[in-house]
């Protein structure tokens, strides 16, 4: 699975990739190099008036776009240069990578939806006394939550998480159906880093042998999917949340090694995707943070000259562009490192 793992991980930079090069095509700017990889070309072909490469450097890729950079040169552009377009055309050419990364999330989530993934049922195998009072028994099947259908016990947490105020739930009991009420209690419980999270529960835990492949028909397949993309958001942004305030460790922090390394663990291709399809959600996201040399400061860039009509001089923007690579060089080899100590 390593070669696998490797392939994932390449393909998920090409995807993102192919979203600047779609949106740049779709509003009219010429693409000149599409690149996997950074530095010297190891081969390349030209199709379309765009050169395509495979560069030495395999850790990211990037799209040269006509009259990028060349905004204050008005005389020699013409109307395919990126400095011609207007702002909204700008900003969704930048923002089309992670686009591209948030729809390859969703359409792996899809397609696992509809063809059918291992999850574990919606039957009760251990219950706290809240939901002994509510009449709930162990082996009960849970059919349904405020006259929505479940499938797997995932769907059931996601429900509890966003409910308001009593819920009703169909169950299924020696091949009866019956009706229970309960309504979710909060409990407050540390994290890893010891924040105190609220959560809502109705006290199940679910039988972890009943297990089967379940699948979904089209749109609660399309819901199922964007349920999943949302969690992962929301882990990540989290995440980083930790991190910015000091309440993770930069130690909790992977680099290509481990990325890799974790990919290859999976062990199944549909796993395989699932790791892929998160690792594309946080891809996504990474690449709209405000760090120079990524795509949110350009966006911030095209904002900040849109709203105040300058921008800011060259040699500020080189130099900001070279404290982003900096920072990004120096998160990278902090994850090397960090992988390392791990392996070792």
């Amino acid at each position: 699975m390593l070669v696998a793992a490797i392939l994932m991980l390449a393909f998920l930079i090409f995807v993102h990739e192919l979203g600047h090069f779609v949106m740049a095509r779709i509003c009219g700017v010429k693409v000149e190099v599409f690149s996997i990889g950074f530095g010297k070309k190891l081969c390349y072909f030209k199709f379309c008036n765009t050169q395509f490469a495979l560069s030495l450097i395999p850790l990211g890729g990037y799209v040269k776009l006509k009259g990028m950079g060349l905004e204050e040169d008005k005389e020699n552009l013409t109307s395919d240069s990126y400095a011609e377009k207007s702002s909204f055309q700008k900003l969704w050419i930048l923002f089309g990578g992670a686009f591209f990364n948030f729809l390859f999330a969703i359409l792996v989530y899809f397609f696992l939806a509809l063809s059918g993934e291992k999850a574990l049922l919606p039957v009760i195998g251990d219950l706290e006394n809240n939901a002994l009072e509510a009449g709930l028994l162990k082996g009960d099947k849970i059919l349904s939550i405020n006259h929505q259908r479940i499938a797997s016990f995932r769907e059931i947490r996601e429900l509890v998480t966003h409910s308001q105020g009593e819920l009703v739930l169909e169950i299924e009991r020696n091949n009866q159906v019956l009706e229970k009420r309960l309504t979710p209690k909060i409990v407050v419980i540390p994290n890893e880093s010891n924040e105190m999270i609220r959560y809502k529960m109705i006290g199940i835990k679910p039988d972890t042998q009943k297990v089967a492949v379940v699948s979904y028909a089209v749109f609660p397949a399309f819901r199922h999917a964007l349920s999943r993309f949302k969690e992962g958001v929301d882990l990540i942004i989290d995440s980083l949340r930790r991190l910015i305030v000091g309440s993770a460790s930069a130690k909790e922090l992977s680099g290509v090694v481990g990325i890799v390394g974790a990919l290859s663990h999976a062990n199944s291709f549909s796993t395989l995707l699932l790791f892929g399809a998160f690792l594309s959600i946080n891809l996504g996201i990474l690449n709209l943070l405000p760090i120079p040399a990524l795509d949110g400061a350009q966006m911030l860039g095209v904002i900040f000259k849109s709203v105040f009509k300058t921008t800011l001089p060259t040699s500020m923007q080189n130099m900001l562009w070279l404290v982003g690579v900096g920072f990004l060089i120096f998160i990278m080899f902090l994850g090397l490192f960090n992988d390392i100590t791990r392996l070792v």
